[in-house]
């Protein structure tokens, strides 16, 4: 799992083989992250 704000870096974090997530605010990326984990996170 890889979380970042630039989408240059995400995608990198990708073609290594990592599900990554590019944070914009704390909410969405938090809602994404529960989602992919399966876990309530707040």
């Amino acid at each position: 799992m890889f979380v970042d704000d630039l989408r240059e870096n995400c995608e990198g974090a990708e073609r290594v083989g990592m599900t990554a997530v590019r944070h914009r605010n704390a909410p969405r990326t938090v809602a994404e992250l529960e989602g992919l984990l399966g876990v309530e996170l707040r």
